[in-house]
């Protein structure tokens, strides 16, 4: 029975609040597969702003899973596996309110595991509150797929319909047919003269040019996109794209997306060099940038 004082909200209580919150409806903004779709490409590009080395018996996909969507993920020695990395819940804080003692449950672990951090125990965490990115990503990808609901429905609003009167069911049949032959391609139809007389087939949404949006809807989900980009530290061109645009102002937001993903860099990097210390040797992690965020390039006066 899960117990959400004393164990840690592992994956399957997570699936199973997906599963169960999960609304379909076009109407809700994050329990929808829009939603969810692009919540998965984002998150891979979170994912590939690092180079993270860990123990090769950890399973990265586990291990960047709680890092980055929960915030934290604890690393502890057991007598069973050695050194884990494992989502835990904190048992006791320190004078300044850090986690001093964790307990981590496993059915693969022998009892309740306590770690007492700088002993047997560190945390890897993101940002100072410990908070993960799910809130940042979530908030993206809800506004990337209401876009896209957006596009689609303007694009089948261009789809022109029309209007034709007719003095009877064979007359109308005859005029379907034919707007159906040339709508798939015929170079030639051909109708009795009678047919339409002096009646021509008007549009039944006449100004449908003028809610044509795609254009600006495609301009703004690059823009959303672009600003998730430069929080996530990936750097990208200028939300208003100008017709020259030198090298001077694409790098101009550079220290932006550097802001946040600096700070999860150097968390990480200082969790991990207190685990390499604590463990002597025997694990060794390390992080990298996997873009140059080194001295810029010269840039066009």
């Amino acid at each position: 029975m899960y117990n959400a004082e004393t164990m840690p909200y592992d994956y399957t209580a997570q699936a199973f609040t997906d599963f169960f919150n999960k609304q379909p409806a076009q109407v809700k903004g994050v329990w929808n597969d829009a939603t969810q779709y692009h919540k998965r490409y984002l998150w891979f590009m979170i994912y590939s702003v690092f180079k993270i080395t860990i123990s090769e018996e950890w399973s990265m996909n586990w291990f960047r899973f709680w890092l980055f969507q929960f915030g934290s993920i604890a690393v502890l020695y057991t007598k069973e596996y050695g050194w884990i990395a494992y989502p835990y819940a904190v048992q006791r804080l320190d004078l300044y309110y850090q986690p001093k003692d964790i307990v981590v449950t496993s059915p693969f672990l022998e009892g309740e595991k306590i770690g007492r951090i700088g002993v047997n125990a560190e945390i890897v965490y993101l940002l100072d509150d410990f908070y993960g990115l799910n809130d940042l990503v979530t908030r993206y990808a809800e506004k990337l797929a209401n876009i896209d609901k957006a596009i689609d429905i303007a694009i089948m609003n261009t789809n022109v319909a029309y209007v034709f009167s007719a003095d009877n069911k064979k007359q109308a049949d005859t005029i379907k047919e034919a707007y159906a032959q040339a709508t798939t391609g015929q170079p030639f139809v051909t109708l009795n003269k009678d047919t339409l007389g002096n009646d021509t087939v008007t549009p039944f949404f006449p100004g449908v040019k003028n809610n044509y949006v795609v254009d600006l809807l495609l301009s703004a989900k690059r823009t959303i996109i672009n600003e998730f980009l430069t929080k996530v530290g990936i750097r990208n061109a200028n939300y208003d794209k100008k017709e020259r645009l030198n090298s001077q102002e694409v790098s101009e937001n550079d220290d932006e997306t550097r802001s946040i993903i600096s700070i999860i860099h150097d968390n990480i990097k200082k969790s991990f060099d207190r685990i390499n210390k604590l463990s002597d040797g025997e694990i060794a992690l390390s992080i990298e940038y996997a873009y140059n965020y080194g001295k810029e390039e010269e840039t066009d006066g």
